[in-house]
């Protein structure tokens, strides 16, 4: 009974589809419309769409079938189609050309228009948001006026099955030719990519790739003379790496000027800095500019922030940072000398890079330790070896207080021997009186006998 109903349900369907009239049915129970088949073949939902006028050939564009989906709004039915699925013409049917399109259509929440939101062309093209294609573009993406598309199989839209394009055909913002079958490699506005990226610099006027963002833009530009630049739109910093023969020069920070293999032109006093992974400390290298003390010109050496040293720009010494505002619980230096006499200079060959045995002379940091802790220092090397070592440059203050000490010493035993002058001419006059004095007696004995 139930194939039965079924069987009439269709047979009462294609007449009434015939006679041009609408047909209405009532859901189940389970709130569905079913066709039940046994055996071969298979159930199909069919639309027959012809002309304007009896007899003419489907014109392109026209609907052959739709599925529309209408949802109850509370008061009523809406009075136009809220979803919908639409099987059309893609041209005007003849006998030999039955080109068709499929089209995907929803309304937005909160609005109450319908919009085609996918599309299935004639040749099988994918569009999201957009229902027109490029030549040769087999999936596109519309977002406003903006579109971008895949073009595989086509290179300029010229049929090539070795290349796969992607491509933004309203700005040229992006496109890709990757070349499969002959490198794998990946070429950026270039036809031939000799390298993993291969990018050519077009007509662009800043280089041939560039990282653009809020806080920073990045440039690398390789011009004919064989000049590389990678620029930074923070700051305006550039490198600039130049070829010259056999030769390479490389400039951070602008274009090389004096011809140096590396040469660093900092805007501001950061110059070169070095630090350890975990950036707990840091050195820096730079020039003094002119507007600093002394005409400028002298190499600073920072350390974790704080100016350390300066190499003179005339003389080449190195100074370091002595000034009283860098210096806290300063007190005299205690009584030296004594140290200083058991202090045990040496002279000794160094066993690394000394292949033909020169001899030094200096101190050895564990003999000088006892005597001078604050003359040794300690250092780890990479391979965690601890290493003693000496700073030289302060037994010069060592020797300062000596000769102090002995000073002292000095105008002490001077005084000490004019002391012992003073009291010998004394004496010279005492012995004299007491000579003048015996003479005399003598004198006056002789005269009484």
């Amino acid at each position: 009974m139930k194939r039965f109903l079924i069987i009439s349900n269709i047979l009462l369907f294609s007449v009434f589809m015939s006679m041009g009239q609408s047909l209405t049915l009532t859901p189940t129970i389970n709130n569905q419309n079913s066709a039940v088949l046994f055996g071969n073949g298979s159930i199909n939902y069919s639309g027959y769409r012809g002309g304007s006028t009896p007899g003419s050939a489907a014109i392109s564009g026209s609907t052959l079938v739709s599925l529309r989906g209408y949802g109850y709004t509370g008061a009523n039915f809406s009075s136009t189609q809220n979803v919908q699925i639409s099987l059309n013409a893609a041209e005007p049917f003849s006998p030999t050309a039955n080109g068709t399109n499929i089209g995907f259509w929803t309304t937005q929440i909160g609005t109450q228009t319908l919009s085609e939101k996918m599309f299935i062309s004639d040749n099988g093209s994918v569009g999201i948001g957009t229902n027109s294609f490029n030549v040769g573009e087999k999936f596109a993406v519309k977002s406003g006026t903006t579109q971008f598309g895949i073009y595989p199989g086509y290179l300029d839209g010229v049929p090539n099955q070795n290349w796969t394009t992607f491509e933004m055909p309203f700005t040229k913002g992006l496109r890709v030719w990757d070349n499969f079958s002959v490198n794998g490699n990946t070429g950026i506005l270039i036809a031939d990519a000799f390298a993993t990226l291969d990018v050519a610099r077009g007509t662009a006027p800043l280089g041939t790739a560039r990282f653009n963002g809020t806080q920073w833009n990045t440039t690398f530009n390789q011009e004919l003379t064989e000049k590389t630049y990678i620029q930074s739109g923070k700051d305006e910093s550039t490198v600039v790496i130049n070829r010259f023969g056999e030769g390479t020069e490389t400039s951070i920070g602008g274009e090389t000027i004096h011809g140096y293999e590396l040469e660093i032109h900092p805007k501001t006093e950061n110059g070169l800095g070095i630090y350890n992974t975990d950036d707990s400390h840091r050195w820096e290298l730079y020039v003094e500019p002119a507007a600093s003390g002394n005409g400028g010109g002298d190499l600073a050496l920072w350390a974790d922030g704080s100016p350390k040293g300066f190499f003179d720009r005339i003389t080449g010494l190195y100074t370091v940072g002595s000034d009283r505002k860098l210096k806290k619980n300063i007190k005299p230096l205690e009584n030296v000398l004594e140290k200083v006499i058991q202090l045990k200079p040496s002279k000794y060959q160094y066993i690394s890079n000394n292949p033909n045995g020169r001899e030094s002379i200096g101190f050895i940091a564990q003999e000088v330790e006892p005597i001078f802790p604050q003359l040794v220092g300690t250092s780890m090397d990479k391979e965690g070896n601890i290493t003693k070592t000496m700073n030289y440059s302060n037994m010069s203050v060592i020797a300062i207080k000596a000769i102090q000490e002995q000073q002292v010493l000095i105008e002490k035993l001077q005084q000490e021997y004019l002391d012992l002058k003073s009291e010998e001419k004394l004496l010279e006059v005492r012995l004299q009186k007491v000579e003048t004095l015996i003479s005399g007696m003598q004198s006056a004995k002789k005269k009484s006998n």
